[in-house]
């Protein structure tokens, strides 16, 4: 709609005439569009399995605990009578293996001389080329994009060998109703004439995924460590090698593949904790938070030797990271769905706080700003947890690099509390900007931690803040 009609179009339309448009476009697309349909049913359907599982959360607590948290107003995202999904699962945390993922996200190209979906890996020292064999589709289609539930699929099959193998050649075994578990996914409840378990359509979408994974091939050029040194070495083979998927059985043989298997034992041997939660973020609606927290949790564990968590990142490379790109013609919507992953990421406790460095929000109001805003910097620091978990391998320490940081952060720490304040007593940037005397504009950055307040601004806005808390 914004494509065909412009956003100043739409933005002056009623609500009532916009709902109309957006019915009219909707239809047309269900209509017309195998794909889109396609699309939109798996989204529909995540949605509404995710919704019936929080119900199954609730169902889990007595009458009387439900009727005491109604009663006193209880937050359901926020209460204890919800079961805490906290866990984490142990991935590889190696060159090839974070190449991979992050070659997953982008479109694989019809390769006419190979006969196959291939896409090339350049990442640090690991180069080479990535290729899907024996994938049913349209070889007229000279594209093809995997989902984010395949990568999921790769992380919870390295994590299942991790905990399971005992030697690197192990062949162990996972059912798919494991991965549906681990997922976040509940089975359904069995009832008169109705059989519990999951629904064959989640066990298919995992099928789907399992062989997309059994039959990536990979042929790259990295460093491995024989004896303790760094060693070149061309790598070739699948990512896992497959003995037996059993359709009927759902349940899937398999065993590391000679990619990843060097990185099993010895010194080139590293792994991460990667938080549950990563997974069970929706593949389609959620892809830029799953992606971002992969990445982040992935970099925290490389700078965790050094310590240096709060080494700022350029937005471009995170985008590049997480197989995102700039939209040339609205950046703010970019910048929008970028700043609101963080955001997402932080109140699910998945990093502790994000911050600009040195960000004018006036370069928003020059051409090709979007531009300049890619190329910006953001420090994001790690849950506590992580800091803890990586203590003994830092060879400098974590707390004096926050009390570098200490002003950005209290200022940070400042700017949530004045949007927490000020949105639940329903005010406006505006109104508040009028309270403390300062522009609506500069109120916004203080709220995002993009500015450091000045002294006196500051001062008001304390002041604020003790006054509404004594209102309410």
């Amino acid at each position: 709609m914004a494509d065909e009609l412009g956003m100043e179009h739409l933005s002056q339309l009623k609500k009532a005439e916009l709902n109309q448009l957006f019915y009219q476009y909707l239809s047309n697309f269900l209509l017309n569009s195998k794909e889109f349909l396609s699309m939109f049913t798996i989204i529909v359907n995540d949605y509404a399995d995710k919704w019936i599982n929080q119900l199954f959360k609730y169902s889990k607590c007595t009458v009387q605990e439900l009727e005491k948290a109604i009663a006193h107003g209880v937050d359901w995202r926020n209460s204890s009578l919800v079961p805490s999904q906290r866990e984490n699962i142990c991935v590889m945390n190696n060159a090839p293996y974070q190449a991979v993922r992050e070659a997953l996200y982008q479109v694989f190209h019809w390769d006419q001389e190979k006969e196959r979906y291939c896409r090339r890996i350049q990442k640090g020292h690991v180069q080479g080329l990535l290729m899907i064999n024996e994938i049913v589709e349209d070889q007229n289609v000279d594209r093809f994009t995997l989902t984010d539930l395949d990568v999921d699929v790769l992380d919870m099959l390295c994590a299942n060998f991790l905990a399971i193998a005992k030697h690197h050649e192990d062949v162990i075994t996972i059912e798919v109703d494991e991965l549906l578990r681990m997922r976040g996914l509940l089975p359904k409840r069995g009832g008169e004439g109705r059989r519990g378990g999951y629904e064959r359509s989640q066990r298919l979408r995992i099928m789907k995924s399992l062989t997309i994974i059994k039959n990536l091939w990979i042929d790259i050029e990295t460093v491995v460590y024989q004896k303790g040194k760094p060693v070149e070495k061309r790598l070739m083979g699948n990512a896992f090698d497959v003995y037996d998927q059993n359709e009927s059985q759902q349940v899937l043989k398999y065993k590391m593949g000679p990619i990843f298997s060097p990185f099993l034992y010895g010194s080139g041997r590293q792994v991460i904790h990667l938080p549950l939660k990563i997974l069970q973020y929706d593949p389609y609606r959620r892809s830029w938070e799953k992606r971002l927290g992969r990445y982040m949790h992935w970099r925290w564990r490389v700078q965790a030797k050094k310590g240096d968590y709060l080494k700022p990142h350029y937005i471009s490379t995170l985008l590049a990271a997480i197989g995102e790109s700039l939209n040339i013609r609205l950046p703010s919507r970019t910048r929008e769905r970028f700043e609101s992953a963080l955001d997402t990421l932080q109140e699910d406790g998945l990093l502790s706080a994000w911050y600009y460095e040195a960000w004018e929000e006036s370069i928003v109001d020059s051409k090709g700003w979007g531009n300049t805003w890619k190329q910006a910097k953001i420090i994001i620091q790690p849950p506590e947890e992580v800091v803890e978990r990586y203590a003994q391998l830092k060879k400098t320490t974590f707390e004096v690099k926050v009390k570098d940081h200490q002003s950005l952060t209290d200022h940070v720490l400042l700017g949530k509390r004045v949007r927490e304040v000020r949105v639940t007593n329903g005010l406006s940037l505006s109104q508040l900007a009028q309270e403390v005397e300062v522009s609506q504009a500069y109120i916004s950055t203080i709220e995002r931690g993009i500015k450091v307040p000045s002294k006196r601004v500051e001062g008001k806005l304390l002041r604020w803040i003790e006054i509404m808390e004594k209102r309410q």
